[in-house]
């Protein structure tokens, strides 16, 4: 765990690497808390000798650096250099992009573990910092004097939207802030891992609309990312799971209606299934092949939730711009008419995306709608709040079962849909 406090992004062989050796062994034998987090660092803000300090920023492209010393000693990346869309790089083993992403999961759970321990309990805070470095875009590595200066990083860290790693362990803001401190976690507005300016403006606005509509979401819910930080899945990427995920409904539907079912019909070329649905359709397929519509018990549980994969397909044609549904009105497809839309479209070169911006302002209203959905159901839960619900209360929102369930499938489309690198099984749908 505590190998993540040497100087990060010196790779071996080069001039980093070298200075890194000499600095971790002498700090090991004369300076050990600049190698480890020591339970009282001599102070936070200044070290005896040079070190490194590591940023890490949510920004896709270069952020200049706008400091009064020279320019950061070593930076890397994780996305391509390409005008057809904010996509990640490749990462195959032995790539500099792969050690990148391999170093931000451990960051990330080092940052998460090192929270646990010094609050006790996993936090706002916590969150936002776990979250924050998933998302990271961008690795900067500074060197630095004994004296920190946070004046030189507080605007170039603002505008990179970067978190800092310390040479004592502790992770902080643009400001100096210890994100990780449980006292900054106290109260009704805990200091949390930095958003962008574009970011916040989307919540106010979406959120605005949504208070006057008597939703009201959580001040501390953190906002979506922003255009310069998303990155995206390729658009035939996009197409081709919004086509297995409806073929796939599709005959989930005819097993909960007790249907026979044409299973090789739907096993497109173009169509990528995940290993749950190719057993599922194995399963019905060895059914049918009997003559069957005997389907267990088994089979029809899975099949009423798989059939829910024509609103997340619907949710991925909408964001390659094959159909003109409207992600703010919580209503599901036309089963029928959305396969014939998606069997249409042969090639790739026929998908015109939505904008960054479209996509940004459907995540965050859908995000935000979730929230209140799952808030909603905790509540429904408690006496005192089924009490209530027996009220009329004038500027209440209730959202239906079946608004819940669409917003779930949405969810599941884009987040999927906007972390590029997680399988699909493995989609984040926590708010």
């Amino acid at each position: 765990m505590y190998a993540m406090a040497v100087p990060l992004g010196a790779r071996e062989g080069t001039d980093v690497w070298r200075i890194t050796r000499i600095i971790l062994l002498t700090s090991l034998y004369v300076y050990p808390h600049v190698c480890f987090p020591a339970e009282k660092p001599p102070t936070p803000y200044c070290f005896p000798m040079p070190y490194f300090v590591n940023a890490y920023s949510t920004i896709r492209d270069n952020v200049p650096w706008t400091g009064r010393s020279g320019d950061p000693t070593y930076s890397r990346s994780l996305v391509e250099d390409s005008s057809t869309g904010p996509f990640l790089l490749p990462q195959p083993a032995g790539s500099e992009a792969r050690d990148l992403q391999e170093h931000l999961n451990g960051f990330a759970n080092y940052a998460r573990q090192q929270g646990l321990e010094r609050a006790g309990e996993y936090n706002s805070s916590i969150h936002s910092v776990f979250h924050h470095i998933l998302r990271v875009r961008r690795h900067y590595v500074f060197e630095c004097d004994n004296n920190v200066d946070w004046s030189q990083f507080s605007q170039w860290g603002k505008a990179a939207n970067a978190v800092f790693f310390m040479p004592d362990g502790t992770v902080r803001d643009n400001e100096g802030r210890d994100l990780l401190d449980p006292a900054n976690a106290q109260g009704e507005h805990p200091i949390m891992a930095p958003t962008t300016v574009q970011a916040q403006a989307r919540r106010d606005r979406i959120r605005g609309r949504l208070w006057e509509e008597g939703v009201r979401i959580s001040p501390i819910l953190p906002p979506v990312l922003s255009e310069p930080e998303i990155v995206l899945r390729r658009p035939e990427e996009v197409l081709n799971r919004a086509k297995a995920l409806v073929a796939v409904a599709a005959v989930a539907m005819s097993v909960a209606e007790g249907e026979t079912v044409d299973v090789a019909s739907m096993r497109s070329s173009e169509s990528s299934f995940t290993q749950e649905e190719t057993s599922f359709l194995d399963a019905v397929d060895r059914f049918n092949s009997f003559h069957s519509t005997d389907y267990p018990a088994e089979l029809h549980e899975q099949a009423v939730q798989l059939r829910w994969g024509f609103v997340t397909g619907d949710m991925l044609a909408w964001v390659v711009g094959v159909t003109d549904s409207d992600p703010f009105e919580l209503i599901a497809p036309d089963p029928s008419a959305l396969r014939a839309t998606l069997d249409a479209v042969s090639s790739p070169q026929e998908l015109s995306p939505h904008s960054l911006e479209d996509i940004c302002d459907a995540w965050e209203y859908t995000f935000s709608m979730r929230w209140f959905a799952v808030d909603q159901a905790l509540k429904a839960n408690t006496s005192d709040y089924a009490e209530l619900g027996k009220i009329v209360q004038p500027h209440s929102f209730h959202l239906e079962p079946v608004q819940g369930s669409i917003l779930l499938e949405r969810h599941r489309a884009l987040s999927w849909l906007l972390n590029p690198n997680v399988p699909y099984e493995d989609t984040d749908l926590s708010t």
